[in-house]
């Protein structure tokens, strides 16, 4: 997308509860961790619809990072961690969104860390601990619907015994 599109009304609405901040409590109606974040990036880099939709790259840019190593560390394999890394860069509809300022690419960032410290088989008990109380949080903070995405996951870490009701509890309080 060009830069002189206009914002879909979602984007426009959390630059302009992010631009009306005075505590990290301002986030009206919405989940705050992607107001929170596009908040220090406009203190930083400045606002305005570039600004916006830099910080939205960026976050596109590492969600294929991520999925990279996730893949990587779940399955063992880099040619197919590589692999869904490249489908997930060129998918038009990730590319679309990462241009136009949304949420889309830190929800699934946000997904992925919490199945990261779930699904990955060689953490040690304290790597998934910290992991799942820092990124259960932070998923709920992006998208609260997130929860039963994170209560599926956890569910099968339980079964599985990668983790203990303790950590479960503790990443959900």
């Amino acid at each position: 997308r060009k830069i002189g599109i206009p914002w879909d009304p979602d984007a426009s609405t959390v630059a302009a509860i992010s631009r009306l901040m005075h505590s990290p409590y301002d986030t009206v109606f919405r989940e705050p961790m992607w107001i929170w974040l596009l908040k220090l990036t406009t203190t930083v880099y400045g606002e305005g619809v570039v600004e916006t939709r830099l910080f939205s790259l960026f976050v596109s840019t590492l969600l294929v990072g991520v999925v990279y190593v996730f893949f990587r560390d779940v399955t063992g394999h880099r040619s197919l961690a590589l692999l869904v890394a490249l489908l997930t860069a060129i998918h038009p509809f990730l590319i679309d969104s990462a241009s136009r300022g949304l949420r889309t690419e830190l929800i699934t960032l946000s997904l992925l860390g919490v199945c990261f410290f779930v699904f990955v088989p060689e953490l040690s008990r304290r790597q998934r601990w910290l992991g799942l109380a820092a990124g259960t949080p932070f998923l709920l903070l992006t998208q609260f619907s997130g929860l039963a995405v994170a209560l599926v996951a956890m569910g099968y870490g339980l079964i599985m015994r990668r983790i203990d009701w303790r950590m479960t509890a503790t990443a959900l309080v």
